[in-house]
């Protein structure tokens, strides 16, 4: 069937594909998308805004779930662990002091979203205009119209205080222990684990890595990747082995390897 529309007047239309890894995260992630950029705007308000407990603790609104990111320093590899808070959209709503019934009755216009996104007792504006980004999001973000209209929003005189030094209200640091009561208990529970595996990795390392391979084997530069892959998978669960075997039993099952592959 063909239909004739020279007569609909013609728009921008910006279609969203939504690819998610099971179906229970779908509606989580058709509600980010709700309403233009309100969720990126959203997310930039908590993770900037939202005081929370420790130095390095922040909050993040995912594409799935809330999180919160904080750092363990007993683990070099990692700069933030994470935990899932929850990936219920109109619980985190509520349990971050925005206005769930507003969002559920939608917005007329921009203006709209934006005072339901300020109208929250932990959203700072100076804090949020000021927050510094990095070369790769300030070229992103500028060119989402929306958040630029965001920022001027704030900046706009009605926002400022008229008095010359008015006393601003402080926003409330965020209670992210009383709003999330097993944080706590998450937390210490990822710590220990994350303290087991660099203690496991460290004895792992001390009996066997790629500087004692090359120093031990004589094994050149151009070569080493090769032989990392043909130690490491010459027996099941590598790692399993060495961390319960002495050194003189792996560098023996290695020497076997290599007396192996050298033999004509």
């Amino acid at each position: 069937m063909i239909y004739d529309t020279s007569d609909i007047p013609i728009k921008r239309v910006q279609i969203d594909f939504i690819c998610t890894d099971d179906v229970d995260t779908f509606a989580f992630a058709c509600h980010m998308l709700d309403w233009n950029d309100t969720c990126c705007i959203m997310g930039g308000i908590i993770s900037q805004c939202f005081q929370v407990p420790g130095r390095d603790g922040r909050l993040k609104l995912c594409d799935k779930s809330l999180k919160y990111m904080f750092s363990i320093p007993q683990d070099k590899s990692r700069k933030y662990h994470e935990i899932v808070l929850s990936t219920d959209f109109y619980e985190i709503l509520d349990k971050l002091g925005f206005n769930v019934e507003v969002h559920k009755r939608g917005f007329d216009t921009e203006k709209d979203v934006f005072a339901f996104l300020i109208d929250n007792p932990h959203f700072d504006a100076q804090v949020f205009i000021e927050y510094p980004l990095n070369g790769h999001k300030t070229k992103r973000i500028q060119r989402r119209s929306m958040r630029t209209a965001f920022t001027e929003y704030l900046k706009a005189p009605s926002r400022v205080p008229v008095a010359a030094g008015a006393t601003k209200a402080l926003p409330l640091p965020f209670p992210l222990f009383e709003r999330f009561p097993n944080l706590p208990a998450q937390m210490k529970t990822l710590k220990i684990a994350v303290a087991d595996a660099c203690h496991r990795k460290t004895i792992i390392t001390s009996k066997f890595n790629g500087h004692m391979v090359r120093e031990r084997c004589g094994v050149a530069p151009q070569q080493m990747s090769a032989w990392m892959k043909r130690i490491v998978t010459s027996t099941p669960h590598w790692e399993e082995f060495v961390f319960h075997a002495t050194e003189e039993k792996v560098w023996n099952h290695i020497n076997a390897l290599m007396a192996e592959d050298r033999t004509p």
